[in-house]
């Protein structure tokens, strides 16, 4: 297991505000979002969500470094019903 910590979002700078809408999870939602990641994410080992109005953040401790990226984007995109080449280029990590 790699243990490294990773962050993966988007903000204010990075994506315009109806992204930002489209991707934002609300309290209710982290909780059982997180639990759907670890479950189709095989390279998600443990991870933190963060959403407020202006960023969305994951930070997977990845079992997998070079597949969790991926993996997390597609989840996103899965997740939240936006393709995910509409964000991926506002994503920084």
């Amino acid at each position: 297991m790699d243990n490294a910590l990773t962050i993966l979002g988007l903000n204010h700078h990075t994506a315009p505000v109806a992204v930002r809408e489209r991707l934002a999870f609300g309290d209710n939602e982290v909780i059982p979002a997180l639990t759907r990641l670890k479950r189709e994410a095989g390279s998600v080992a443990e991870a933190a969500l963060i959403s407020t109005c202006n960023r969305v953040e994951v930070i997977p401790v990845p079992s997998d470094a070079a597949r969790a990226g991926d993996e997390v984007v597609r989840f996103i995109g899965s997740d939240r019903g936006l393709e995910p080449e509409r964000f991926k280029s506002t994503l920084y990590h």
